[in-house]
């Protein structure tokens, strides 16, 4: 019948009625058609369905003739793709599924990728950004990387400033939090002293008023820029902000100009540092004492010569740095150096990138996954429309004009997937930017822009030719008699049910690796909580109060102030306990050197450096710290400090055992800028910067005579601490500002933000790529079934017991999974490998995170297979036996 058809619409080039002849020739093979499937046995209704079905109506096999002859040629594209667009809409559980699908993968990839363009790929928006270099002075005796990142005094700037020659102009600031008065309530904010030329340094000029000129340098009179940001939330973008002025510290400032958006600080200390200054201040406002020009306060940027490299600066900061220690001997005994890191490099955090670079790993296997997933059923749905394709090719279409139609499909679904996976992208963004995670230095640059648009284009036109180009060529080489006989693609079902299988062991094995993945980051994460930073947490809130020099300049007038709010916060009756330190772990260290009186000096490798921080008397038993050795602290200790009287100090556990090992520690004494401090007792180490960075040593000094100084409440519920703090401190001062209200806990998990929020992100790629993976697996078995009808009605025929049926289904079934396993388990070795900077005290290479894994697909899969095996055993012998 299909080589009288073929022959028939190959006679009519030269009919003049070429319609009508076709008409009535389809009408008259598709009632033949029908009269074979009623003398096979089928219902004259049902046989009509099936010709419908088979054959379409006479219209679209008209339409289709057309495009065998050639006819309409303009239109064929547009007409392919309303064709398709009915089709999909017939097979809606295929057509939904493959757009869910592919707008997972688009989107999670669009979204990560969004992340990385904007964080890693894109540059810096400055003028000549790459000749941009930071300075700092390094201090060999301290580890990595503060030590190579040690902040610069004015004195060094002006004397770097002065020789050194591969600089075209230099430039410092200081970042500083002030208060500001005069409005209802002091706030405080962020203000960075800066010389004249860093703004312009970095390109940039302020979109109203001007920039700091000599004179503003010079005269008493003071000035301020101010940011976009803050020019918004404090004068609502008011044009006559520039006639008006800021109090900050006791100090009226004059606005003379207003940033533009787009200005930045780069990030420092490898990208763990974003200033976000919101007033700008010449930097010769903090230049008022002789005892500031050596405080090491100033980060410098410079612009290099046109003619020099960062290499060439270092080499030449060299020379400078021994011609400065060989001036002055302290120098030379503590051998400082200078640095000089591209601004590139500061602004980049490894670790950060790294694990930017894996989750976007993890969301191209979670993209692959789908595409096979969509490859196996768009095989399955190929295998459907076998005899649709039989038609067009015996109609006269080429194998390029099918496989193009089939394309056609492919494309529509990953236009569509596309689409519905930038929303998706955004939704994920828009999600992934309310956590706040302080890695994200400059969160507002993270969107979904052209880069990331172009990037989903791209990532769907691959789709459209990984996805659909195999099943297109596959449907395209049918044996047509065969294949309008059977329905099916004659001569090698074996061959097409292999490939199926294969594409399932590969989703098998991508998805054991991100799952194995998964497992070693939730594993990770585990032992981070477990392990803890050494101090406890619990009901623990801190609150930040500087007070400022202009009213606050004795160390008798801070500690007078620090008296009274402690005692008016003890007599809250929501607070338990409460202390005051300048330091508090997880929020800021410092750190300093001192001898220790009766020891031989260290060695210049291993110089007494240990952290500090001034604390109150209960300060130590708040943070439940464990007292090992001696004596705490009493009020007698504050008393004789603040008058220079037999000082004290306790230190903890890790530093004993890194400066007095096996030795006792209380009884001896410090030496520090010539005053001698006994140690009264030593505590327990806790970790001040986060669990991956372990133990530090430390020592803590009864003291209240800071600037700065952290607020420790122990409450009985948290909701009414800012009120409760600020109106305590009001009633003292109501020119002083409280800021950064936090509990411990939180500012733990701000530490471990970025770590949990990578495991949570892996977790569920991985969770997506199970689902996906059983998906093709319920897919192929239940296309197996379809397939392999017949041949199990004949098995239950000649005798096959349902166990038997279900063993043959299952085994098979399996085949492919166990295979997958195989492969994902070697692969997760790989995985482990490219995850280990990430992990904690959990090794890549673990068996048991391996059986965990592969427990989990092997748990899976019966899921995926019990539909399709019921299927198997609920055929018909009968039914099965009279199919076609």
């Amino acid at each position: 019948m299909i080589h009288r058809l073929k022959s028939f619409f190959r006679s009519l080039t030269g009919r003049k009625h070429l319609e009508t002849g076709m008409d009535e020739e389809l009408r008259f093979h598709i009632e033949a058609y029908e009269k074979d499937l009623i003398r096979s046995g089928m219902s004259a209704d049902e046989a009509h369905r099936k010709a419908q079905r088979e054959f379409g109506s006479i219209e679209r096999m008209k339409e289709e003739c057309r495009e065998a002859k050639g006819l309409f040629l303009p239109d064929e594209f547009f007409r392919n793709i309303r064709q398709t667009f009915r089709s999909l809409l017939k097979a809606p559980s295929y057509f939904l599924t493959c757009i869910a699908v592919l707008a997972l993968g688009i989107g999670a990839n669009t979204a990560i990728f969004s992340i990385v363009n904007s964080v890693i790929l894109t540059p810096l928006p400055y003028q000549d950004a790459e000749k941009l270099v930071f300075l700092w002075e390094r201090f060999p005796k301290m580890a990595e990387p503060l030590g190579s990142r040690m902040q610069v005094s004015r004195k060094m700037f002006l004397n770097w400033k002065e020789n050194a020659t591969s600089f075209t102009d230099m430039a410092a600031f200081h970042e500083e939090t002030l208060t500001e008065s005069g409005i209802e309530f002091p706030q405080h904010v962020s203000v960075s002293f800066a010389t004249q030329n860093f703004i312009s340094l970095l390109g940039f000029q302020p979109t109203l008023g001007r920039s700091f000129s000599q004179e503003d340098e010079k005269t008493a009179a003071p000035v301020a820029i101010i940011t976009d940001q803050y020019f918004e939330k404090r004068f609502h973008r008011n044009p006559n902000a520039l006639q008006q002025s800021i109090t900050l510290n006791g100090t009226s400032y004059s606005i003379i100009g207003v940033l533009p958006s787009g200005f930045f600080i780069p990030a420092m200390w490898e990208g763990t540092d974003q200033k976000k200054p919101e007033v700008w201040i010449p930097l010769s406002r903090r230049w008022q004492s002789a005892e500031r020009e050596t405080i090491q306060e100033l980060f410098v940027i410079a612009r290099l010569e046109p003619t020099a490299s960062v290499e060439s600066a270092r080499a030449e900061m060299r020379t400078v740095a021994a011609r400065i220690r060989d001036a002055e001997p302290d120098r030379k005994a503590f051998g400082w150096e200078i640095s000089v890191f591209s601004i590139s490099e500061e602004d980049r955090s490894p670790d950060f990138h790294h694990s930017l670079y894996i989750l976007l790993a993890a969301t191209g296997f979670l993209l692959l996954i789908a595409c096979v997933n969509l490859t196996n059923l768009t095989l399955a749905r190929a295998n459907e429309r076998v005899r649709e394709v039989a038609v067009r090719l015996a109609l006269g279409a080429s194998r390029a004009r099918v496989i193009g139609y089939l394309m056609t499909e492919s494309f529509l679904i990953s236009i569509m997937g596309a689409f519905l996976g930038l929303i998706l992208g955004y939704w994920i963004v828009q999600g992934i930017l309310t956590l706040k995670l302080d890695e994200f230095s400059r969160p507002e640059l993270i969107q979904l822009n052209f880069p990331v648009f172009l990037f989903a284009v791209i990532v769907s036109i691959m789709t459209t030719f990984i996805v659909g180009l195999i099943p297109a060529i596959n449907a395209s080489r049918i044996e047509l008699h065969s294949a309008m006989k059977s329905g099916k693609k004659s001569g090698s079902p074996g061959q097409h049910s292999r490939n199926r299988q294969i594409l399932i062991a590969v989703e098998v094995a991508l998805a054991l690796m991100l799952v194995s993945g998964a497992v070693l980051m939730i594993r990770s994460f585990q032992e981070l909580i477990r392990t803890g930073v050494g101090f406890s947490l619990e009901n623990l809130a801190a609150v930040d109060i500087d007070l400022p020099e202009s009213r606050y300049g004795s160390g008798a007038d801070r500690s007078r102030f620090f008296r009274t709010l402690l005692e008016r916060a003890k007599a809250d009756s929501s607070v338990i306990d409460v202390s005051i330190t300048n330091h508090l772990p997880l929020h800021s260290v410092a750190a300093t050197n001192f001898r220790i009186e009766g020891e031989p000096d260290h060695s210049e490798e291993n110089p007494y450096i240990a952290d500090y921080a001034h604390v109150s008397e209960n300060y130590l038993q708040m943070l439940n710290l464990r007292l090992l050795e001696g004596r705490m602290f009493t009020e007698q200790d504050l008393i004789n400090q603040e008058k220079d009287q037999s000082g004290t100090v306790i230190v903890n556990e890790e530093w004993v055992r890194k400066f007095l090992p096996g030795k006792p520690a209380t009884g001896r004494r410090l030496i520090k800028k010539n005053q001698s401090l006994e140690i009264v007792g030593v505590v327990s180490s806790y970790r001040p910067i986060g669990v991956e960075h372990g133990f530090r040593p430390q020592i803590f000094y009864p003291d209240l005579r800071v600037p700065q100084a952290t607020l420790v409440l122990k409450t009985r519920g948290n909701a009414s601490i800012l009120s409760t703090t600020q109106s305590i401190v009001h009633s003292i001062d109501k020119d002083i500002a409280v800021s950064k209200v936090q509990t411990l806990k939180e500012y733990l998990r701000s530490f471990n933000a970025f770590r949990e929020f990578g495991t949570m992100l892996m977790t569920i790629f991985a969770g997506i790529a199970l689902l996906l993976a059983m998906i093709g697996v319920y897919g192929v078995l239940t296309n197996m079934v379809s397939a392999r009808t017949k041949e199990i009605g004949i098995r239950i025929a000649i005798g096959a017991t349902p166990g038997n049926i279900a063993r043959m289904i299952f085994r098979q079934s399996m085949l492919p999974i166990t295979i997958g396993v195989a492969i994902g388990i070697a692969g997760s070795f790989a995985m482990g490998q490219f995850l280990q900077s990430l992990l904690y005290q959990v090794s890549a290479n673990e068996i048991t995170t391996r059986l965990l894994s592969a427990g989990a697909i092997v748990v899976s899969a019966p899921v995926a297979i019990y539909i399709p095996l019921r299927r198997a055993l609920g055929i018909s012998c009968t039914e099965a036996l009279r199919e076609d």
